[in-house]
């Protein structure tokens, strides 16, 4: 067996791997690469631009092994079992890992203008050329393709052909997509789960110091690009277009306490809708058109506070009112009105990590946003009351459109109940109020969709981080929290908490600098 990566242009440093004695490892590189381990370096001498350079090995591998091979991008460590998986999946012809967040082919094509992958035209050609060679959209099975299992069979060099040739023919970033192409048009990948964690890398470089990034391609133009692809496609009955259409003015709303948040000065803000921040009195009154109301409310902490108002929206609002609750540190935009005239009765966002219990708590746990003791209490309760704890659905409540009906009503009163338990986290609470009352929110399953650049990087106008009520130690209790959890669900974190690694957080919210000043040794869960 071979295991071999492609290094150009300085992008990637080799991780310190397990190495097997008996596996053949290879590594194509340009020039730019410390060598280490046992690799045999071999120069890449191909003249073309980096990012082609590294993938025509990745693509066309039977031009270089007769052996069975994988590859591996060159910043994934390979975990200790993964010769002995390899040799698994190396009975089939080819083997593929499954996206850990799915996306359909729409959904792909708006991430990649987005983000400005590739231009407009370019993926529309793209779009176009699909369906002119007979690509079935709706087959669309979105892949990760940081590693590929493969024998140099007759149908897998046919299938490299195809991967290799609409790769290097069209915008050249898109080889989740390409992927697919060569697994409809000559044969179907076998598919497992991902085999690294692909949250830590080696990687040093940008996308903008490898790839030519192509600006200007989000904002206003998303919706319409999306509009384009999705009838180039066929797809004009999207999940996420469907929806009540309003029927009354749309009200954006939020909640701003201690100074938590200020407004991005470059929001867009629509003439129709009606803004409204709630406020304790500690921030600017003075920004954009929101109509500000300082609440006195008899509630001490900040975050209630400004929960109470979030979850209860219908004490606030006129019954029917068409509501969306968004955090106010965001950027607005025109796509996201007009997304949001389409999410109504009731939708919500997808966690981007789509969480299981144990990976929300994990999160919260290890920033210490809340004590032992009250998440283990809030378990116990929710087990007693018949929560099916295999069910999360990883709610994530940035942002939350909901029409005010009397069913809607019932759904934010059993949210609070759940969300005023000490806990200081609303989503497992958001998730019991699904299950507990039946009332099911339209899921956007890529938050992308929602018209917001969302992620924690992107929280323009945050000027505070979420409230601590936890021991800043206690991420050292990890194993024994999961124990105890354990107890009350009866599930496996081997099986349910896919991760159980919350650095980048826990730097966020210094719980790792912290510990570091302090002169202790590095988290063992971070030892490796």
């Amino acid at each position: 067996m071979i295991i071999y990566s492609c290094i150009t242009n300085g992008y990637d440093e080799i991780p310190d791997h397990y190495y097997d004695p008996d596996v053949k490892y290879v590594m194509y590189y340009d020039g730019e690469i410390e060598k280490k381990g046992p690799w045999e370096f071999i120069h890449c001498d191909r003249e073309e631009p980096n990012w082609i350079k590294a993938y025509y090995p990745k693509c066309m591998s039977h031009t270089l092994f007769d052996e069975p091979h994988v590859w591996i991008d060159g910043c994934y460590k390979m975990p200790p079992n993964f010769v002995e998986k390899s040799k698994e999946f190396l009975q089939n012809e080819l083997t593929l890992q499954d996206h850990p967040i799915p996306r359909n082919i729409v959904q792909e094509f708006v991430k990649l203008f987005r983000v400005g992958f590739a231009t407009q035209d370019e993926l529309v050609t793209l779009a176009q050329d699909m369906m002119h060679a007979g690509f079935d959209p709706k087959q669309y099975r979105q892949s990760l393709n940081c590693c590929i299992w493969r024998q140099n069979t007759e149908r897998v060099r046919e299938w490299n052909y195809v991967y290799w040739n609409w790769y290097k023919n069209h915008c050249q970033r898109v080889d989740q997509i390409t992927s697919s192409i060569a697994d409809q048009m000559v044969m179907k990948s076998e598919r497992v789960p991902i085999q690294i964690d692909w949250h830590t890398s080696t990687r040093k470089k940008n996308y903008n110091e490898t790839y030519t990034m192509h600006v200007n391609c989000g904002g206003d133009m998303q919706v319409e690009f999306r509009d384009t692809i999705k009838n180039i496609f066929n797809l004009r009955n999207n999940p996420l277009d469907t929806g009540e259409e309003i029927d009354g003015q749309l009200i954006v709303y939020t909640c701003i306490t201690n100074g938590y948040d200020e407004f991005p000065e470059q929001s867009y803000y629509d003439p129709d809708v009606r803004y409204v921040c709630f406020h304790d009195g500690t921030i600017d009154t003075t920004v954009g058109p929101w109509e500000y109301i300082e609440l006195d409310l008899d509630i001490e902490d900040p975050r209630d506070y400004a929960f109470y108002v979030k979850a209860n929206a219908h004490e606030y609002f006129p019954k029917n009112s068409y509501t969306v609750w968004i955090d106010g540190c965001f950027v607005l935009t025109k796509d996201f009105i007009k997304n949001s005239m389409k999410s109504f009765p009731f939708s919500v966002l997808r966690h981007g990590g789509n969480f299981s219990y144990y990976d929300e708590m994990l999160e919260g746990f290890t920033c210490a946003f809340f004590k032992y003791d009250d998440a283990i209490n809030l378990t116990r309760v929710l087990d007693k009351c018949g929560y099916n704890f295999k069910k999360y659905s990883s709610p994530q409540c940035t942002i939350l459109w909901r029409k005010l009906t009397d069913e809607i009503e019932e759904f934010n009163k059993e949210w609070y109940m759940w969300g005023n338990q000490n806990y200081n986290r609303d989503n497992i609470p958001f998730d019991a109020a699904i299950q507990n009352t039946g009332i099911e929110p339209k899921f956007y399953e890529n938050r992308d969709e929602s018209g917001i650049d969302l992620g924690f990087n992107n929280k323009v106008g945050r000027r505070r981080l979420h409230p601590q009520n936890g021991d800043l130690d206690q991420y050292e209790r990890q194993e024994e929290f999961l124990s105890d959890l354990r107890k009350i669900t009866k599930l496996h974190p081997k099986v349910y908490a896919k991760y159980d690694n919350h650095e980048f957080y826990m730097r966020v919210f210094g719980i790792i600098d912290r510990q570091r000043k302090e002169g202790s040794s590095t988290p063992a869960i971070f030892s490796s």
